[in-house]
């Protein structure tokens, strides 16, 4: 569609080359001599292959110098598991290892599955698919499936995402194929923790308009599993999508290293950003695709402050575009979320280091610039706490001559929407929101202007309420 992402490729490259791993040799390379291995076969309980037991049947450590043609390479390192070893006949092999895990963080498995059809078929006349299942903890969590008949040496990547339940988890892949099979392969075991617990929220997308698509990938859900779902934020994205054909995407962690947004260096600093004007710019991550990026020149992926609706489109190298909503579906967020608020002020983290660059400056009482709002108020109105000139106030009022219509204006952000309120007496009644104008975005510039119909009054007054969206 367009052609632009070579200025993308350093950092891609610099991220994807940085992945954090939870496992010790996700690889499975040889304790010794693993670049100049033949093959080695090993027995169940056998603890050879440094972090790995193996179990249930024989399998075969195999390295570069395997000596089969067309050769069979791994997919990272030397080294590689073939789980039939050498009865190539069910059961075959399982290998595990246990983890540190903490209890109610998520957490990513990422591995990679061989298949070779000529191989297989030389060895037992006809291709069946590897198929190799992960449990957690003794419960099988995952199948994956690699059929792919018509490739040699091909590997294929799949991943699965889990809240852990306990201090330490035990990861075990087996091979599982129903069929006789010559060969399953095994490699590039990489675990990462993937979204930290920062929201209470599981998902702020909308339960009825939460699909996105993508020629290449089909429909992507904004809500994942519903528990995992993507979260939208005031300041950052977190959470996950999920595509059958592609498996999870996660948006980041909801913890950026400065506090506020995701600066997108390094593999425990990524995301997506929303830069409170509804634009959405940065990076997330799906383990069998890379990186997805979210840009302001082509896609321009962006969601309205005011209802929600996301738009726009964003871009995989591997998987092309995904357009945000289309003519027969979008994707809708109820909310945006405000993130930590670890002092419990009632200002979120991100806006107090925003502005005084820790959190003890501010909190629901003071004023730190004197004019009379809380520095609470100045964050629901998004306006500067240490600036005494920068505060929402009526600037100019207007009425007709029956006192039924009146111009309001007022200083406005972008970041912010407004609605007008109303009442003839300020000693009884209470304050009702005009409708119309009902809640509106702010006009560009420092102001804001709109028209408010009412019934006929001798007097009346009115006040202009923030509202974060």
């Amino acid at each position: 569609m367009k052609s632009k992402w070579l200025t993308a490729l350093a950092l891609v490259l610099s991220l994807c080359g940085a992945q954090a791993a939870l496992v010790a040799n996700g690889s499975f390379e040889a304790a010794a001599n693993a670049a100049t291995l033949s093959y080695i076969l090993l027995s169940p309980g056998s603890t050879y292959i440094p972090g790995w037991t193996t179990t249930n049947a024989e399998l075969t450590l195999d390295g570069p110098l395997l000596g089969i043609s067309p050769p069979l390479t791994a997919a990272q390192g030397s080294d590689f598991l073939d789980l039939t070893g050498q009865h190539d006949s069910p059961p075959y092999a399982s290998v595990f290892q246990t983890i540190a895990t903490t209890p109610g963080l998520e957490y990513q498995i990422s591995f990679e599955v061989g298949s070779d059809n000529y191989y297989d078929s030389y060895y037992t006349g006809t291709f069946e698919a590897p198929v190799v299942t992960l449990a957690l903890n003794g419960v099988a969590a995952f199948t994956a499936v690699n059929n792919f008949p018509g490739l040699a040496n091909y590997w294929q990547v799949w991943s699965f995402v889990f809240t852990a339940s306990a201090t330490n988890t035990t990861i075990m892949f087996t091979g599982e194929t129903a069929q006789r099979v010559a060969y399953i392969g095994l490699d590039n075991v990489i675990v990462t923790a993937t979204n930290a617990p920062q929201s209470s929220l599981a998902t702020t997308i909308d339960p009825v308009n939460h699909y996105a698509y993508g020629a290449n990938t089909g429909w992507v859900d904004s809500r994942g599993d519903t528990n995992h779902g993507a979260v939208i934020g005031q300041y950052v994205c977190s959470g996950n999508l999920y595509s059958a054909n592609v498996g999870w995407i996660n948006l980041g962690n909801g913890s950026p290293t400065n506090q506020i947004y995701y600066q997108n260096l390094s593999s425990n600093d990524f995301g997506v950003n929303q830069d409170g004007l509804g634009n959405l710019r940065g990076y997330a991550y799906g383990a069998n695709i890379g990186w997805v990026e979210f840009e302001q020149t082509y896609g321009q992926p962006q969601v309205d402050l005011l209802t929600g609706n996301l738009s726009g489109y964003v871009y995989g190298a591997n998987i092309g575009w995904i357009s945000l909503s289309n003519a027969v579906a979008f994707v809708q967020t109820d909310s945006l979320d405000k993130g930590p608020d670890t002092d419990g002020d009632g200002i979120p983290d991100a806006w107090e280091y925003l502005h005084a660059g820790n959190l003890t400056t501010m909190n629901a009482t003071t004023d730190n610039d004197g004019d009379g709002m809380k520095d609470i108020a100045e964050y629901v109105a998004d306006t500067d706490p240490f600036d005494a000139s920068d505060n929402l106030r009526i600037t100019a009022l207007s009425v007709n001559s029956g006192g039924s219509t009146s111009k309001v204006t007022w200083t406005s952000h972008s970041t912010r929407l407004y609605q007008v309120q109303s009442r003839v007496d300020l000693t009884t009644g209470s304050w009702a929101t005009n409708t119309p104008p009902g809640r509106v975005s702010p006009d560009v510039g420092a102001t804001t202007t709109r028209s408010v119909p009412d019934t006929a009054a001798t007097q009346r007054f009115f006040r202009v309420e923030a509202l974060v969206p």
